[in-house]
C-alpha cells in the first residue's frame, strides 16, 4: 500500500513539471516575439527638409538654405546631398550639411552652394537628402524650390 501512495505522489510531480516546462517554453516565445516585435516598432526613421530659400550669387551660381529635422526616434546622419536644376544634375560648390548627425527630435540648417549652366532666376531646383540611421537604416527625402534673384 506504500507503493502506491508514492507512485500516486510521483505521477503528480513528473505532470507538474512537464506543466511547468510547457509554460516556461511558451513565455521564453512570447517574449521573444514581443521584444522583436516592440524593438522594429520604437525606432523609426524620418525626417522633414524645409528649404528656406534659393537665391542666385552671380550667373550659374545659387546658394540655398536648408533646415533638416529629424522626426523619428533614431539618430541621423546626413550622407549625401544632390542638386538637380530642370533635371540636371547641379556641381555643389559648399556643403555644410553632410556629415551632420542630428538627435531625435532635433534640426540642423546649413547652406548649400551649386552651380550649374541653367542656374537662373525662375527656374525650378531639387534637393535630394539621403541620411542613415544610426540602426543602419538609410532615408531619403527630396524637396523643391524656385531660383529667386
Amino acid at each position: 500500500m506504500k507503493m502506491k501512495i508514492l507512485r500516486k505522489g510521483f505521477n503528480e510531480m513528473v505532470s507538474a513539471v512537464i506543466l511547468l516546462a510547457i509554460a516556461v517554453t511558451i513565455g521564453v516565445m512570447v517574449w521573444g516575439w514581443a521584444s522583436t516585435y516592440f524593438s522594429k516598432s520604437m525606432y523609426q526613421t524620418d525626417m522633414s527638409v524645409v528649404v528656406n530659400r534659393v537665391t542666385l550669387v552671380s550667373s550659374g551660381s545659387a546658394i540655398a538654405e536648408l533646415k533638416i529635422k529629424n522626426i523619428g526616434t533614431s539618430t541621423l546622419k546626413i550622407t549625401n546631398i544632390t542638386v538637380t536644376v530642370e533635371g540636371v544634375t547641379a556641381a555643389i560648390t559648399s556643403d555644410t550639411l553632410t556629415g551632420k548627425v542630428i538627435g531625435s527630435g532635433k534640426d540642423v540648417s546649413g547652406i548649400i552652394q551649386f552651380q550649374g549652366i541653367n542656374v537662373e532666376p525662375g527656374r525650378k531646383v531639387i534637393f535630394i537628402i539621403s541620411a542613415q540611421a544610426d540602426d543602419g537604416t538609410t532615408i531619403t527625402k527630396i524637396a523643391e524650390a524656385i531660383i529667386s534673384s
